[in-house]
């Protein structure tokens, strides 16, 4: 059931990939995440929430992606490259097992984070929800007005989203993307 749901993410990634192509605005480089409230982007939703953190790597949206942060995830277990429609340069796809980790390459800027999706429950978000984790603490940990009213979570806070996707009472999906980005 877990490799399902991971094929499931899989395509919906694509899917996100191929519809940034059509997109506007959105962030065109990297650059560290700043910390702290933007004034720019206030929470919504409910609670903030952190980076997420891989081998005590920090994996925050718009995070630079240098060779030494590469090194200390370890050997993917999957790699592919596109050629980016999003801006000249590549999109690059890291699969670790437990999570993807998605980057932005561009020609003329470094290397950043532009999504991260959790695919099983053994990794969590830095507040500590995992795939199939209940409702109950997806509001205890974010709160509850995130809540689309039918089956998703979207928390905006520091400039990247959280959506938190629900089947029945249960967590089945967790990623982290940039702000305006589906």
């Amino acid at each position: 059931m877990k490799k399902l749901l991971c094929v499931i993410l899989v395509v919906c990634m694509a899917i996100f990939a191929l519809t940034a192509c059509s997109g506007g605005g959105g962030q065109q480089g990297g650059g560290g995440q700043e910390t702290g409230e933007s004034q720019e982007n206030p929470p919504v939703g409910g609670e903030t929430f952190g980076a997420f953190v891989y081998n005590n790597v920090s994996l925050g949206i718009g995070a630079d992606v240098t060779e030494d942060v590469l090194s200390a995830l370890g050997e993917p277990k999957n790699y592919t490259e596109t050629t980016s429609c999003y801006f000249e340069g590549l999109d690059k796809t890291y699969y670790y097992g437990s999570f993807y980790l998605y980057v932005g390459a561009p020609a003329d800027a470094p290397e950043y984070v532009f999504a991260v999706e959790l695919c099983d429950d053994t990794v969590a978000t830095a507040e500590g929800l995992s795939i199939g984790d209940s409702k109950d603490k997806v509001e205890s940990i974010y709160g509850a007005d995130g809540f689309n009213g039918s089956n998703q979570y979207t928390i905006v806070s520091n400039g990247a989203t959280l959506v938190i996707q629900m089947s029945g009472d249960k967590v089945s999906s967790i990623q982290y993307h940039e702000v305006g980005e589906n």
